[in-house]
Order: structure tokens, then sequence, then C-alpha cells
């Protein structure tokens, strides 16, 4: 009984230390004292290495040290054929699995933490396209993306793709499972519907969904010689997608050959430091519960350094880069210039 009422304790000071570390800047000290206490409860889940790591210096900060693996993705082209897939069906069936229990729309269940993020991404998101196209400010924010083409690549349930239209874009959302966009899909229709769609100004014809990959869409049209979508999109959005798939620099690629030559890539996704590990994989999965166990793979995370190499391949350059900073104790996230070890949001366009 005193080992189990100890072990209650001791999770109940892990949750509460490691919600403490989300909203404040998190050190290494401090990491290390949260890792010693996972052991001590002796979780083989909480098992951490730090034979995986390496100093490197973080670009974006000189003065910053951060940690990196030694291991590196593969980055080595399948020559076999011209469109390399990027589809991890592990991965799909995992956020499929999410569609099947009605999770997607659901703001206080296992997906809760993209609907607490999901206000600060689309003002980022907001800002930075009109700042790119240079658009006008005006009242009415039914029209402020002004019909701009946009693509919503990995759109889950369409969170993100419903705030896109409704900004005013002309917004197509593509997801690999069917199940994601058979909910996206439901859910717009409901929203579109009598006074729900009075209410929201909203268009049923301004938004759209695929089910499919992107590699898809660009082998089909090789296939057809028709330009449906290649270089046909002002604005491909990809957040919280990258560290989903396999080969991440030729699916970056990919998403170039969608994008119109003027047109701006956005990308969100995690860090892979000794930080991100503990409190996106350890604290969000393991204490806080803040999203299913098993979401994430710390090893297909992306630093900022990979993710220059990966864009510049595509003859892209990274022109703005913020930390991402999640609060679960005020349930909200906000934007941070200066730590960007665990989430980062940034925008791309091409270099000419």
């Amino acid at each position: 009984m005193k080992k189990i009422l100890k072990s209650s304790i001791s999770r109940h000071f892990l949750k509460r230390e490691f919600a403490v570390a989300f909203d404040n800047n998190t050190n290494k000290a401090s990491i290390s004292s949260l890792m010693c206490c996972c052991h001590i409860l002796g979780s083989s889940s909480f098992s951490f290495h730090t034979s995986l790591y390496n100093k490197t210096t973080n670009p974006f900060n000189p003065n910053a040290t951060v940690f990196q693996s030694s291991s590196t993705p593969n980055l080595s082209l399948n020559s076999n054929s011209d469109i390399n897939y990027s589809i991890d069906q592990d991965e799909v069936s995992k956020f499929s699995y999410l569609a099947k229990t009605n999770e997607w729309w659901n703001p206080t269940g296992k997906l809760r933490t993209l609907h607490q993020i999901n206000p600060i991404r689309m003002e980022y998101i907001k800002n930075q396209i009109i700042k790119h196209f240079s658009l006008p400010n005006i009242n009415n924010c039914n029209e402020i993306l002004n019909n701009l083409k946009i693509l919503d690549v990995g759109c889950g349930g369409g969170l993100v793709s419903e705030c896109l239209t409704r900004l005013g874009g002309n917004v197509t959302g593509i997801d690999a499972s069917i199940d994601n966009i058979n909910i996206a899909r439901t859910h717009w229709s409901v929203t579109t519907t009598g006074a729900t769609a009075t209410n929201n100004n909203c268009s049923v014809n301004k938004l759209s969904y695929i089910h499919g990959t992107i590699e898809q869409l660009i082998e089909t049209e090789k296939e057809k010689e028709e330009k449906k979508f290649t270089k046909q999109f002002d604005v491909v959005v990809c957040l919280e997608v990258i560290e989903h798939v396999n080969q991440p620099k030729e699916f970056i690629y990919n998403l170039s050959q969608l994008l119109k030559d003027d047109g701006i890539l956005i990308l969100s996704t995690m860090n892979r430091t000794a930080k991100s590990f503990a409190l996106n994989i350890l604290a969000a999965e393991y204490i806080l519960n803040l999203v299913p166990q098993g979401t994430h793979d710390w090893r297909k995370f992306i630093s900022p350094q990979e993710m220059l190499l990966f864009l510049e391949s595509s003859k892209l350059k990274m022109n703005h880069l913020v930390g991402l900073k999640y609060l679960p104790l005020e349930g909200k996230a906000m934007l941070d210039g200066e730590d960007i070890d665990t989430n980062y949001i940034c925008t791309a366009i091409f270099d000419k």
C-alpha cells in the first residue's frame, strides 16, 4: 500500500513539474531532474539515453546550445521511381483511429491540444500570408485571404482547412486517411447547412477535400499531362505533419511542386532536442496525457538545421522562423522568438 501511495504521489508531483516545465523556459538541469524522477518510478516508457545526443550550435541563436541526435534521417532518393512516396501507413492508422472514435472535433478529447494551439497558429498563418502578398487590411474577416488558392496537406479532420476558408481562402484539404477525410467532409457539410452557414458566412464551394497523398496528385497529373494541382497554389500549409512521414526531404520537394513560383509554404513541426523529448514525449504522452501514447516518434522530429537543408534542396529559402510554446496550465499556446527547442513554425519561399 505504501508503494502504491508513494508511486501515486510521485506521479502527481511529476505531472505538476512537467506542466510547470511547459509553462516556463525549461533548462537542461530541470529536464535532467525530471528524467531522474522518471527513472525512479521505474517505467520503461521513460528510458532516456544521453548517448544519443551530440552538442550542436543553433544557427538561429549562435549563443544557444541544443542537443541533436547522432543519427540523421535517410536523405537518399528512390532511384526506382520518379515519385518518392512519403506515406507511413502506421502513422495513417493512428489518426484514422482518432477519426473513427470521433476525436477530431472534440475540444476536450484526445486532440484537445490541437484545438488549444490552433488560434495562435491561425493568427501566424494569416499574418504571414497578408505580409507576403501585401494584402490590404479589411474589416470583413471573411475576405482577408482574398480568394487565394490554399492547399492544406495532412488536413486531418479539417480544423485548419475550415479556418482558412472562413478567412476567405479557396481551400483544398488533402489527407492519406479516408476516415479523416470523411470526418472533415461531414463536419463542413454540417457547418454550411442552414442557419449555421449564415452565421459563419461560409460558402460550401470554397472548401473541398481529397483523399490521397501529394505524391499521387503529382503522379496523376504526369499521367494525364494536365496541371490542375502542380504549381497551382498560392499557399501550401503543412502543420504537424512532416514528423509523421517517411523521407521528409522528398516530402518537402513534392510540396514545392504544388506551390506557385510566387507562393508561400508554411510548415510547423517538433525539434529533435532533449527538451523536446522531455516535454513532447515524456510529459505530453506519458505524464500529462495531453495526446495518446505513441502519437510521436522522437527520431522523426526535424531540427531547424535539417529543415533549412531540406528547403534549400528544393530551391526554397526559409524567410521566417519562430518557436511555438504550449502552455498546458492555461490551455493555450504562444509564439516565442527565442525558444525553438520544442516546437516551431516557419515560412519559406522560392529562392529566386
